[in-house]
């Protein structure tokens, strides 16, 4: 996987994307604003949960990316 920023929709291809597990959801996608537009972007990752705490810390810890309100991340993102 590549390690650079990602810095439109279709770079998230090349990243491993840490996904977020509902229960019998057959696919992985993420809905990113692209200009004013919901946009659905098809994802995949090495990593799954249930649980948006366990997402955080593998983020935190450099396992992948994850798309969480910025609000549910203030205090990591304040914190660098």
């Amino acid at each position: 996987m590549r390690q650079y920023p990602p810095r439109e929709p279709g770079d998230l291809i090349h990243h491993n994307c840490l996904l977020l597990r509902y229960p019998r959801s057959p696919e992985w996608f993420w809905t990113l604003m692209v200009g004013q537009a919901p946009t659905r972007v098809d994802v995949s990752g090495r990593y799954d949960a249930d649980d948006g705490d366990v997402l955080t810390g593998w983020a935190l810890a450099g396992r992948g990316i994850i798309n969480k309100p910025r609000f549910d991340i203030a205090a990591e993102l304040a914190a660098g």
